[in-house]
């Protein structure tokens, strides 16, 4: 096998993990949210009032699962960004010559790797860069990522349900 050829499989078979990965981690994200929300608006149920600790202490387990699996999930989407791109810039290293023939500097510049979030791409005009626009409805903040909310969302949950059991036994 040539070295292109193991290298554009190995990103493939990386993009692919890494898609796959967004799959089952917002499948997770859905599930602990759905039985968060029903378990929270359960403790409020006055005729479960009775069992508002049981509930909330359950809560609170299924808060830091879901934290351990979304603290988890955050971690191994970077590490899969990051593998997925480390075989796009070797394989780039290899066909950088031929890519020079058909490309300009400037769309070269902006060319990346699945999974990379590059704020610019190139234009129809000929070797312009431009950056992709931020208004009320589009935009992102480089700091914190959608993925992150497989972790905030836990610790959310966690918090609430802490106050939920401090507020019953008063």
């Amino acid at each position: 096998m040539e070295v292109e050829a193991f290298l554009l499989s190995d990103y493939n078979l990386k993009v692919k993990y890494l898609s796959d990965h967004f799959s089952r981690m917002w499948t997770r994200f859905n599930f602990f949210l759905s039985i968060e929300s029903a378990l929270l608006a359960l403790s409020f149920h006055q005729e479960l009032s009775k069992h508002v600790q049981f509930i909330s202490v359950t809560g609170t387990l299924l808060g830091f699962a879901w934290y351990y699996f979304g603290m988890t999930d955050n971690y191994l989407v970077d590490v899969y960004r990051k593998q997925a791109g480390q075989s796009y810039y070797l394989l780039r290293r290899i066909l950088e010559g031929d890519l020079e023939k058909h490309s300009s500097k400037s769309e070269l510049a902006v060319f990346s790797y699945a999974g990379d979030v590059n704020e610019q791409y190139f234009g129809s005009e000929p070797d312009k860069i431009l950056r992709i626009a931020k208004n009320p409805l589009q935009w992102r903040y480089k700091n914190f990522s959608v993925t992150e909310l497989a972790v905030l969302f836990p610790v959310a949950f966690i918090v609430i349900w802490i106050a939920r059991i401090i507020v019953f036994k008063m």
